[in-house]
């Protein structure tokens, strides 16, 4: 989602509402030591997540996967 031609706000709803997903999903994700696994063999997944992280606002999360939908039906309606 980080290269897609969206403005940055744009870019932190999906982002977030991504994020929001796997917090609801799986609450420990972050911390989880398969990601960090993966992230040690893989520099590019690591990259990724560190890009992730500059899109992050407390503001956009989401506590349910009906505003997650929401949120994201908007940004692609209005492309």
């Amino acid at each position: 989602m980080t290269w897609v031609n969206f403005s940055r706000e744009k870019k932190e709803v999906v982002i977030n509402s991504l994020t929001s997903i796997l917090d609801i999903k799986y609450p420990n994700w972050k911390n989880n030591d398969m990601v960090q696994k993966y992230e040690d063999a893989n520099p590019l997944f690591k990259h990724h997540i560190q890009r992730m992280s500059r899109y992050e606002n407390a503001e956009l999360a989401s506590k349910s996967l009906e505003e997650v939908e929401e949120k994201v039906e908007t940004v692609f309606r209005s492309k």
